[in-house]
């Protein structure tokens, strides 16, 4: 999927307005892992597959939150896009991520929960995998059509 800037600067912009608003009422709500989250991360250290966290959120509020979930470990790298200026659906931080650990882009898989994620594996060039567990519905997921689309992270840990 070739960059449409105009859809990049719209949905980025969307997002650059409600950061702050979606931070703070995460912060004020209990952060849970979806069913069988652990595990995933679990199985995918075990195979020494990089992972890496790449968030829209803020460090102030995700590093606090990983480390009540016992799994700040779990990460070999942790990216805000808060950080680069530069929100989802923008691949810049996929850029860097993939940089900073040499990674070729046909050994990348983003795994995300929202339809941006999708986008965003899609302007990079990479492999997409949604999980319907999170913010975003099955069928608006499948309407981005995902490389991967699971209902749950369950079933994306019996496909590993």
């Amino acid at each position: 999927m070739k960059y449409n800037a105009k859809e990049i600067k719209s949905r980025t912009d969307h997002m650059k307005m409600l950061a702050p608003f979606v931070d703070i009422s995460m912060m004020l709500m209990k952060p849970k892992l979806h069913y069988d989250s652990r595990e995933v991360l679990d199985e995918l250290n075990k195979k020494k597959k990089w992972v890496v966290l790449f968030t829209n959120g803020a460090q102030y509020r995700i590093l606090p939150e990983l480390k009540k979930l016992n799994i700040e470990d779990s990460f070999d790298m942790i990216v805000s896009a808060q950080d680069l200026n530069a929100l989802k659906p923008n691949p810049i931080g996929i850029e860097v991520i993939l940089r900073e650990l040499r990674c070729p882009r046909n050994k990348a898989l983003y795994i995300g929960d929202m339809v941006n994620d999708v986008i965003m594996a899609k302007y990079a060039n990479i492999a997409s995998c949604a999980v319907s567990c999170g913010f975003d519905s099955y069928s608006k997921l499948k309407s981005k059509n995902p490389d991967y689309l699971f209902k749950s992270m369950e079933e994306f840990r019996k496909a590993l």
